[in-house]
């Protein structure tokens, strides 16, 4: 169904950017975001570890979190537009990446579809998480918001709106597919090669005065071969060494493979009343029957507003549910195999976070927000469950254009 939206994604991104660039100006309507953040996180000296949260240094990062976003949208006609947005990101070399590449057909007042490269809804503030002045964390809640690369694929969006007297109701239904990276700590930040096919997300929103509520669910077919592969070829030896036969063997590795169903779920409630906002959300997701289990991950935030200062104060944690070598294994397979699953959940080097974060924001103009936040924690090993004190903080500036 969405073979059109296949094959050499960047070609047609670059093509389609050159082909932006040769339209009027005049034309076009620009805006444009971006943060420019000093900071720092580690544990009591020592690198943390986490995927595109200052990793790979112990000291002050400036690049880790600044990043620059520019998107446009020109009317092609009266009920179609075109959007492009284009991000740098400090901790990819400021190299710029088409994030955003769509049309959007308006049907009528309560229904419109794009198509194109899009945002996957995968939490309640999928469309401005990268917009640091649309909030008032200098990031938001990394447990949640982890940065996964599958924040976008290539597919079709329907999006339908009904506006009662006293709240807002948004429905989003999409299908897409992604092509990217997965599993960063695995492989040194640089990731796993991986396929998301047939992404089916569904997305709800009310909006009321003093609430926001917001749930959505995705199921997607996973392909990690390249994973699964890797595995094969470092552990395939020890498994002979063992006294495994080629079928055991076999039978192990369809077991633990990564290329299975994935599924992913979320909700989120906002309260605001007077000076006062409340913030919870949370999620999980996984491949299913995988040896690493699924994930879970939630913050709970309190603010108060002084004027133009807001103080938040919010926990937040990540979660592992590994499964028992009894639901990942065949009844049949050899009792010796069975201590590899560990070492394999080890090779990916996956680490959580349970932290504090006391933030604040200052307004210098409408469009400019002064950011600092201090955070404390833990950073917690998934193989063994033990943990390391972890803190860190950033200052830094939040802008819109």
């Amino acid at each position: 169904m969405l073979s059109i939206f296949r094959g050499k994604h960047w070609t047609k991104h670059w093509c389609c950017s050159l082909w932006l660039w040769s339209l009027p100006l005049a034309a076009m309507d620009w805006h444009g975001y971006g943060s420019v953040r000093l900071g720092q996180f580690s544990m009591q000296g020592q690198d943390a570890e986490i995927p595109e949260f200052y990793r790979g240094s112990t000291g002050l990062s400036f690049s880790e979190e600044t990043l620059f976003g520019l998107q446009l949208q020109h009317d092609m006609a009266d009920d179609l537009q075109l959007v492009a947005q284009w991000q740098a990101r400090g901790n990819r070399d400021f190299q710029p990446d088409t994030k955003l590449l769509f049309l959007r057909w308006q049907l009528n007042d309560a229904w419109h579809v794009k198509a194109g490269r899009l945002d996957i809804p995968l939490f309640a503030q999928s469309d401005t998480q990268y917009i640091g002045f649309s909030h008032n964390y200098s990031r938001l809640p990394k447990s949640v918001y982890w940065r996964f690369d599958f924040e976008t694929g290539e597919g079709v969006s329907v999006e339908h709106q009904h506006n009662w007297r006293w709240a807002t109701f948004k429905t989003q239904l999409q299908w897409s597919d992604f092509d990217g990276l997965l599993f960063k700590s695995a492989a040194g930040g640089a990731g796993i090669p991986s396929q998301l096919r047939d992404i089916r997300a569904l997305k709800f929103n009310v909006d009321t005065a003093n609430a926001n509520l917001v749930a959505g669910l995705m199921k997607t077919r996973v392909n990690l071969h390249s994973l699964d592969q890797r595995f094969a070829a470092s552990l395939t030896p020890t498994l002979q060494q063992l006294g495994g036969s080629p079928a055991q063997i076999a039978d192990f590795f369809a077991d633990t493979s990564f290329s299975r169903p994935g599924m992913y779920w979320f909700y989120g409630v906002t309260y605001r009343l007077g000076a006062w906002q409340v913030e919870i959300e949370r999620t999980r997701y996984g491949v299913e029957g995988a040896i690493d289990g699924q994930t879970s991950a939630w913050f709970a935030a309190a603010s108060r507003r002084f004027d133009d200062l807001v103080l938040t104060l919010h926990h937040e944690q990540i979660t592992k549910h590994p499964l028992p070598a009894s639901d990942v294994l065949r009844p049949s397979t050899p009792s010796q195999f069975y201590p590899l699953l560990p070492v394999m959940v080890t090779s990916l080097n996956q680490r959580l976070l349970r932290l504090n974060v006391l933030s604040a924001r200052y307004d210098i103009t409408p469009s400019i927000a002064l950011k600092a936040d201090y955070m404390r924690g833990d950073v917690l090993y998934v193989v063994d469950g033990s943990a390391q004190t972890a803190s860190g903080f950033s200052v830094g500036v939040d802008f819109v254009f």
